[in-house]
């Protein structure tokens, strides 16, 4: 892993904007604008729609749009390969983590796709707002089980429509020795089976705005990622 992910990993700051407060007038009631063409508006109005294109057409990372997703930890409570112990969420893992497509000038001639990064665990659990969930994510070595990265558990919002999902996570990354904040955007898209697995599911970071800080991803670029098995798998949270 090269420093420059692994800046990206190291996670100080990892929190949501308040939920937007634009509403629409209809008659005395006030109704809260939660989605704008199927993408939370707080999505929205951090990437934008020039934004969202690069991620979707560039990355090829897919976006689930809607405003009905799934239940997302109630669906992987019904697979059958449910190894998830305690009362903390679910987990699963994208293993291999093959690179899809990348953007950042610097991946040119060294990370072409297909390349195999380390795993992504993602542990999910419920929050009472069916328009978010709790997520908590550790950077796992499949060779030696070294965790190499984690972060602490943060709300992200949650789109998409019947079986299909796609979570969005705002990360902000305080470099104290540089004096400067990054904020990227982590992105989860999946679609679930009849028995609860997801299928097909897709990873991506995407730098927003990078605060001037080097030897990170820049601003407006970012990597989308694959499992090279095509399921993420349901398993047990990586410990220390």
């Amino acid at each position: 892993m090269t420093r420059t992910l692994s800046c990206l990993f190291i996670v100080f700051a990892f929190s949501l904007l308040t939920l937007s407060c634009d509403t629409t007038d209809s008659g005395n009631d006030q109704e809260e604008i939660r989605f704008k063409d199927g993408i939370p508006v707080e999505v929205m109005n951090l990437l934008g729609e020039d934004m969202l294109k690069v991620i979707e057409n560039d990355l090829k990372m897919p976006i689930h749009r809607g405003d009905n997703p799934p239940d997302i930890v109630a669906m992987l409570s019904k697979t059958a390969q449910e190894k998830s112990s305690g009362a903390v969420g679910k987990t699963v893992v994208m293993s291999p983590l093959l690179l899809l497509e990348t953007n950042v000038p610097s991946d040119a001639g060294s990370y072409e796709p297909g390349h195999e990064f380390i795993d992504e665990y993602f542990r999910l659990s419920s929050n009472p707002d069916e328009f978010l969930v709790i997520v908590e994510r550790r950077s796992v070595s499949p060779s030696d089980g070294k965790i190499y990265a984690t972060s602490i558990p943060a709300d992200f919002m949650v789109g998409g429509e019947g079986n299909r999902f796609t979570i969005y996570g705002q990360n902000e990354t305080v470099y104290e020795d540089k004096e400067g904040t990054s904020l990227a955007m982590r992105i989860f898209s999946g679609v679930f089976t009849e028995d609860g697995a997801i299928s097909s599911p897709h990873y991506s970071i995407f730098m927003i705005d990078d605060g001037g800080v080097e030897d990170i991803i820049p601003s407006g670029t970012g990597r989308s990622f694959m499992d090279g098995d095509g399921f993420a798998t349901v398993t047990t949270w990586p410990e220390e």
